[in-house]
């Protein structure tokens, strides 16, 4: 499609409105000139991208010249052949679309390196939490005491801490005394689960981790029915627990869950 323009004014009008591939411009004109034109093309950054052709009969050096200093990227002399001209219009239009894809393409680079960067840096930070939230849990398994007073406080942390590094809403420390599953300290948005709720072990996908002495995960599991009432339904869609060795034996779990 070809707009066609009688005067400087016009044409300026018509590119604003427009926004064409490409504009081919006379070095005389009514009113602006084909410079002047260009200039105010190069001037604005919507229009400073579009490519110019100059077309005029002035055919010295010194004109073309100054139609490349104002921007132009051809000059065509008068009289010329309507083959040439559609040559280097269709060589310009096919360098404007791979500037213009090659920008695109950088812009994406850099949104990908840029997200890489960050991703990187995010698991870097979880890496290192993660690090140290295992030498607590190490810890942890080592315990060796006999005082389980404010035991929940002291390890709170480990709850919260846990929550943000696995992404689970709830965490729980728990005290288990033969069938019965008592827990000390919770994060949860669950209102069942409470500090000094009492569960049976078996209804709890602890009863696992307590049997086997070790750290069980499940990325799917069933329901959990609280003993507390018949009608609360606990169905957690994963889960991970870890017993809690005090002097060789298990005083409880730490777990987590979504």
């Amino acid at each position: 499609k070809v707009r066609r323009a009688i005067s400087g004014g016009l044409g300026l009008n018509g590119v604003r409105d427009e926004g064409p591939d490409l504009s081919l411009l006379d070095c005389i004109m009514r009113h602006n000139d084909g410079y002047e034109v260009c200039r105010r093309l190069k001037a604005t950054p919507e229009t400073r991208d579009i490519p110019v052709i100059f077309l005029s009969a002035l055919n010295e050096a010194f004109d073309k010249v100054k139609a490349f200093a104002v921007g132009g990227i051809d000059y065509v002399a008068k009289p010329f052949q309507v083959e040439e001209v559609l040559a280097r219009i269709e060589i310009q239009l096919t360098v404007q679309r791979l500037s213009k894809l090659l920008k695109e393409q950088n812009t994406q680079l850099k949104e990908e390196v840029n997200f890489r960067q960050q991703t990187e840096e995010q698991l870097r930070h979880q890496s290192q939490d993660l690090a140290n939230f295992s030498y607590h849990l190490k810890q942890l398994h080592r315990l060796n005491t006999t005082s389980y007073n404010n035991f929940e406080e002291l390890f709170t942390d480990y709850i919260q801490t846990g929550c943000e590094i696995f992404s689970f809403p709830t965490g729980i420390i728990s005290e288990v005394v033969n069938s019965t599953y008592k827990i000390c300290a919770v994060e949860s948005c669950f209102d069942f689960l409470a500090p000094n709720t009492i569960f049976a072990l078996d209804n709890t996908c602890c009863a696992e981790v307590v049997d086997s002495k070790k750290t069980v995960a499940h990325a799917q599991i069933n329901k959990i029915i609280p003993t507390l009432s018949p009608t609360v339904y606990w169905k957690p869609k994963s889960y991970f627990g870890t017993p809690i060795i005090v002097n060789g034996k298990i005083y409880g779990t730490l777990s987590f869950s979504s």
